[in-house]
């Protein structure tokens, strides 16, 4: 049996692979990827696989929106069981392993029954040993029907959207208008006053929770709607929307109004009550720079921790590679050894054998020798005792 693994651990697969084994007297031989478009690549290379295994957690995910995971999850297990097909065009029976939040009567489980994916384990059933069972034996589909708790066949995928939520393609356009707008404070109070009037109060604050830290800041100090909607009193200076806009302004000074006495201008000024207002564009730059250093430095987190992974797996091929090798060479050493035992062993029965046949002629020889020996005595005394007899014959006739 040929398996396509696409699991994020190397251990996991070599279990399955071994268990598989011992349990039902087959052998695997298997491919891990460890990407979901690798997936479809090595289906669209290779029809050749009987099984494919895959993890959910695969990939990792950079927020905790449920959505539009789903939405991706979805996406990508519909286009691996298009290529799921081998040379005979018929499916190659899918294993889609989910992550701990997920139950059996999780929705994405009827849309994964849509797509014909019925080998999905969740919970507790996400062992070895039910993956093996699954590899052996494909679940039908009316076991899946049963498993996923599905009540129509044809389900298909559908973005949910509660009266809370927003649409996942509006959201990333509003972040990336605001992300373009930067600190231009009049577009960005502007902006927040049209997304005011087309989404719900709750959904605003789920856009607001996305927007950008920079963009946030200016609309705390210069929007009266967002102070409203988030529960800040107090409301935004007049004209402080123009904040960044130069203004000049032409004065004629009265030349009536003279000076009568000498102006007197302090040595020192006390400076322990004075507050230093920052300005909101400052502000709202040295956050956005912040902001911008902490996704540089996560960035590099995932870049690390993704190094580190290719070579744990490197690491696992090779160990891999190793043990095979090693067990080659000792299957080797032990066939070898056991034919030098089987050689000798025909070496020391054959010596055996020559032996005894030596010792069994030696045997016969020596009664032979005894019983040529025994004829020759008796014949002596035989021939004795007939001359014996003709001596004395002789001497009677000789007497007479």
């Amino acid at each position: 049996m040929k398996v396509l693994f696409a699991v994020n651990n190397d251990k996991i697969a070599e279990s399955i692979i071994r268990k598989y084994q011992e349990e039902y007297k087959e052998i695997i031989s298997s491919k891990t990827v460890y990407y979901f478009n690798a997936i479809i690549k090595e289906l669209q290379k290779d029809k050749s696989y009987d099984r494919i295994v895959i993890s959910e957690d695969l990939e990792m995910f950079s927020n905790d929106n449920y959505q539009a995971i789903d939405k991706f999850v979805f996406e990508k297990m519909d286009a691996i069981s298009d290529e799921a097909t081998n040379a005979e065009g018929n499916d190659v029976p899918i294993i889609f392993l989910c992550t701990d939040r997920r139950t059996k009567n999780d929705p994405i489980l009827a849309k994964l029954f849509s797509l014909g994916i019925y080998g999905v384990l969740v919970g507790q059933d996400r062992s070895i040993q039910k993956v093996c069972n699954l590899l052996y034996r494909p679940r039908s589909k009316k076991e899946a029907k049963q498993y996923y708790k599905v009540e129509a066949e044809n389900v298909g995928y559908v973005a949910e959207e509660s009266n809370t939520g927003v649409n996942e393609s509006e959201m990333q356009n509003i972040i990336y208008h605001y992300k373009k707008i930067g600190n231009n404070v009049p577009k960005c109070v502007k902006s927040f006053d049209s997304i005011y009037s087309q989404y719900s109060e709750d959904q605003v604050r789920i856009i607001v929770n996305a927007l950008p830290v920079s963009s946030r800041l200016i609309l705390e100090e210069n929007s009266d709607t967002y102070r409203k909607l988030m529960g800040i009193k107090g409301s935004k200076s007049a004209n402080s929307a123009k904040s960044n806009e130069k203004e000049y302004v032409e004065k004629v000074i009265d030349s009536g109004n003279k000076l009568t006495k000498p102006v007197i201008i302090p040595t020192q000024v006390n400076t322990k009550n004075v507050v230093k207002i920052e300005d909101p564009a400052e502000k709202a730059r040295k956050a956005e720079e912040a902001r911008l250093a902490k996704e540089r430095e996560m960035e590099e987190q995932r870049r690390i921790e993704a190094e580190r992974k290719a070579k744990a797996r490197a690491e696992a091929r090779r160990k891999e590679a190793e043990r095979i090798a090693r067990e080659r060479a000792e299957a080797e050493a032990e066939a070898k050894r056991l034919e030098e035992e089987r050689i000798a062993k025909e070496k020391a029965e054959a010596e055996a054998k020559r032996k005894a046949a030596a010792e069994a002629k030696r045997k016969a020889e020596e009664e032979a020798r005894k019983k040529a020996e025994a004829e020759a005595k008796k014949k002596a005394e035989a021939k004795a005792k007939r001359k014996a007899e003709a001596e004395a014959k002789r001497k009677a006739e000789a007497e007479a």
